[in-house]
């Protein structure tokens, strides 16, 4: 009687399972902003003087410059120095301001600086970034039998004022630049160098 023998091997099948979804992992961190879309950037050469008052007044020279790298695409008028937005979001205001002051006379310490800022048309509506105009106040004493103390309140005499911020804008709001004094005796010159550009987010 004779058999068979078979070299070949048995195996076990393999079953894979598959198991329960995890908890979702923590976001990652946010990424870059976008470039944006840019609308306009302007600047001036001519001196734009505002003398003593008690005012606010809007920055709006005669001309703007336009010419490279200068620019508008919309929403900003050379007429009226204003920016309308164009649609509900969000606008990045980038702008340098320098500019100098012509009196050295003391400052009056119950009154604020004046402010340089962007605000949206009317007046009376508050500012959205805004900046005072740099002071400086010294003490010195003069060695006078009775001692004599002398304080210097005044402003810098050339400066420069960065105003940046993004804000979420209605459509057809208006902003300008403007320059508010409460009452100080000082005349200021916003002068060549300046630049204001608006990017809608």
């Amino acid at each position: 009687m004779s058999s068979c023998v078979s070299n070949k091997k048995l195996t076990t099948p393999v079953v894979s399972t598959i198991g329960l979804r995890g908890k979702r992992g923590p976001a990652g961190p946010q990424g870059p902003a976008g470039v944006g879309t840019p609308l306009f950037s302007v600047t001036f050469v001519n001196t734009f003087t505002i003398v003593p008052c008690t005012c606010e007044t809007l920055i709006n020279p005669d001309p703007w410059i336009l010419t490279n790298p200068n620019f508008i695409i919309s929403s900003f008028d050379i007429n009226t120095g204003l920016f309308t937005v164009p649609a509900d979001g969000y606008y990045l205001f980038n702008s340098t301001v320098p500019y100098t002051v012509d009196e050295h006379t003391n400052l009056n310490p119950s009154l604020s600086s004046p402010i340089l800022g962007f605000k949206k048309t009317p007046v009376s509506d508050p500012f959205i970034v805004s900046s005072e105009l740099t002071r400086a106040s010294i003490n010195f004493t003069l060695p006078l039998p009775p001692p004599l103390t002398i304080t210097i309140d005044r402003l810098a005499n050339t400066d420069s004022i960065s105003l940046n911020g993004s804000f979420f804008l209605r459509q057809n709001e208006q902003y300008g630049l403007y320059y508010f004094n409460p009452g100080q005796s000082v005349t200021v010159n916003f002068i060549e160098g300046f630049n204001w550009s608006v990017t809608k987010l």
